[in-house]
């Protein structure tokens, strides 16, 4: 019974990729296991990436993801740590303003990790979305911390 709902799940999830438009559902592969959702497989972007795990998570009947899905830097966008980071900073400059002096980001692999504090979530979560748009970011952690939550 269980293995039948959790087959049933798997559809909708695929299905929910499918109908997503900034999601190439061919590139990713989909498990469920009692209401928890693996998604694998490898995309184009980290963009992309949260986009699955939010289709997942949209699902009826999701109770978890674990999105293991890689990004690949094709190798014409392979760049160095050190234009990477010279980038994230004119990115988060450019996206925070004066804040953005409070945030600081540390560039390994293609895997950015941005730390620090700012006094809104939305300054979080734009520090993030200015990251995300940066070509070949393979993944972002978001350590930054909200003074006063």
């Amino acid at each position: 019974m269980l293995e039948m709902i959790d087959a049933r799940l798997k559809d909708a999830v695929l299905q929910a990729l499918r109908r997503d438009p900034r999601v190439n559902e061919a590139e990713i592969g989909v498990a469920v296991e009692h209401g928890v959702v693996t998604l694998t497989g490898r995309v184009d972007s980290a963009a992309e990436k949260v986009a699955a795990q939010e289709a997942a998570h949209a699902t009826a009947g999701v109770l978890d993801v674990a999105n293991d899905i890689h990004v690949r830097v094709p190798f014409a966008l392979g760049r160095s740590d050190t234009d990477l980071a010279a980038d994230v900073r004119s990115a988060l400059e450019k996206r925070l303003g004066a804040s953005a002096r409070l945030v600081h980001s540390t560039v390994y692999d293609a895997c950015v990790t941005l730390a620090g504090s700012v006094e809104a979530p939305r300054e979080r979560e734009d520090a993030e979305r200015a990251v995300h748009r940066l070509c070949g970011v393979r993944r972002i952690d978001n350590q930054i911390v909200v003074r006063g939550s």
